[in-house]
């Protein structure tokens, strides 16, 4: 599961916390006429994270 909060204006952090290991993976997409997803975790994450986005 990814939580997504936004932290500014148009501006969200996707956090996904991973149990095998432990630890918190944190995203962040800036929407806009040209959005971007800072995405900073394994690559099996990023389909779920794709989802959260297409949720905000």
């Amino acid at each position: 599961m990814i939580q997504l909060d936004e932290i500014a204006h148009e501006v969200f952090r996707l956090c996904a916390h991973v149990p095998e290991i432990d630890l918190q993976f944190n995203h962040f997409f800036i929407r806009g006429d040209e959005p971007m997803l800072y995405h900073a975790g394994m690559r099996r994450m990023f389909p779920p994270l794709r989802q959260a986005v297409a949720r905000g």
